[in-house]
């Protein structure tokens, strides 16, 4: 019936009920035992019994939502919800504290389970994603399929979870791959349509990438540059690739030992694999010493240098890193003088000036940098009527502020 399937698809609605009410009872109840004449714990005993209600009813709605849906996560995690409610009930009718502690157990057990199948296993702790340069070294499969099925069906479409008894995490286990581009094309109604249960759909641009993918035959291993893209595809690749937006990132710098700045509270790490270009933050203790940077000056493209005691003359060295194009330079005294030397950063997209002393001078010095495309100037000298004519004049430049 159309109510129990909307009442199962609120389940990820209601679901934080619950939650919010055990935790909330949790806490109170560690404060009991430590200020037990509290005030406040008058609402204790409503609070339990708030999130029992809340409790029975996310099982309930639940297990409508997990009718022909199967996998081991998802068994696990009725039966921790299950047991959950049990405990409570158990805890509202014997009042005794050992019963929390299976019930603080199981509540952990439940929204880690929960969230798994939600977000998917991997939601806290992911790897660094691979960043693509160039179109030619572009795997179809795995750096355009799988990113799309990972943001659209891996959460429904995996394994402890495998809805239809389909495995979008293993190619092998696809089964028809012109069904899934048929029933990601229907209209969002039809009850054949995917992602189901009301999750967004594929967008056009996902869509005619997956679609393309099977009518070259869904091939597992193959790159861009074995194939013929015309120009529409090709368009259309680098607009999923966000090639356009970072230009430097295809750059090809001769690479310097820098070992020894790691040694002198700089942190370095390379913007993505095998890549020559650096992402750069100072992390030591007292002023950094910026000299260091001039032998990876070519390599430098992101530095955050926020909160470290610069002076205006410390820029001069910034100024000669000529492939920067992301610098954060916040909480430092730095006025008009010290923006000077940044004249000459041609590739400079981004730059961070939270609570600096910079005025208008330097902001329209900033505002000619041919590539700067985002300035942040919360808490400067500069008024806020002022940076709304200025956000007027220059529409393609994102003035970030108080307004």
């Amino acid at each position: 019936m159309a109510v129990f399937e909307l009442l199962g698809k609120s389940h990820l609605l209601w679901v934080h009920l619950p939650i919010g009410f055990i935790f909330l009872a949790l806490v109170l109840t560690l404060l009991k035992w430590k200020k037990p004449e509290a005030p406040y714990l008058i609402l204790l005993p409503l609070i339990w019994r708030l999130a029992t209600l809340a409790a029975i009813f996310s099982v309930f709605s639940g297990l409508l939502l997990s009718e022909n849906q199967e996998g081991t996560n998802l068994f696990f995690h009725q039966y921790a919800g299950i047991f959950l409610t049990m405990g409570l009930i158990t805890y509202l009718i014997f009042n005794k504290n050992f019963i929390l502690v299976f019930i603080g157990i199981l509540f952990v057990i439940t929204i880690h389970l929960g969230a798994s199948l939600t977000h998917g296993e991997d939601y806290l702790f992911t790897e660094r994603s691979k960043v693509i340069t160039r179109l030619n070294e572009v795997e179809l499969y795995e750096d355009a399929i799988v990113p799309i099925f990972k943001a659209k069906c891996f959460s429904c479409h995996k394994p402890g979870k495998s809805k239809g008894d389909l495995d979008l995490t293993n190619y092998e286990k696809m089964g028809d791959k012109e069904e899934l581009v048929r029933r990601t094309h229907l209209p969002k109604s039809h009850k054949e349509f995917m992602p189901s249960n009301g999750k967004a759909p594929l967008s056009k641009e996902q869509l005619a990438i997956l679609t393309y993918w099977v009518e070259i035959g869904a091939p597992k291993t193959k790159r861009l540059a074995q194939l013929q893209l015309d120009a529409k595809r090709k368009s259309m690749f680098e607009s999923f690739f966000k090639l356009n937006e970072n230009p430097l990132l295809s750059l090809n710098v001769k690479p310097a030992k820098y070992e020894h700045l790691a040694k002198n509270g700089f942190l370095i790490q390379p913007i993505y694999r095998q890549s020559t270009l650096l992402e750069v933050k100072y992390t030591g203790k007292g002023k950094p010493d910026l000299k260091l940077l001039q032998e990876v000056k070519k390599q430098v493209v992101w530095l955050d240098l926020s909160n470290n005691g610069l002076r205006n003359e410390d820029l001069k060295i910034v100024g000669q890193l000529e492939n920067l194009f992301k610098l954060n330079i916040s909480k430092n005294d730095i006025s008009n003088q010290g923006i000077l030397a940044l004249g000459g950063l041609k590739n400079l997209t981004e730059i961070n000036l939270y609570e600096t002393q910079v005025n208008a001078a330097a902001l329209n010095l900033l505002l000619k940098l041919p590539k700067i495309q985002r300035i942040y100037v919360w808490e400067t000298k500069l008024p806020p009527n002022y940076l709304d004519s200025i956000a007027k004049i220059n529409p393609t430049i994102s003035l970030i502020y108080e307004r």
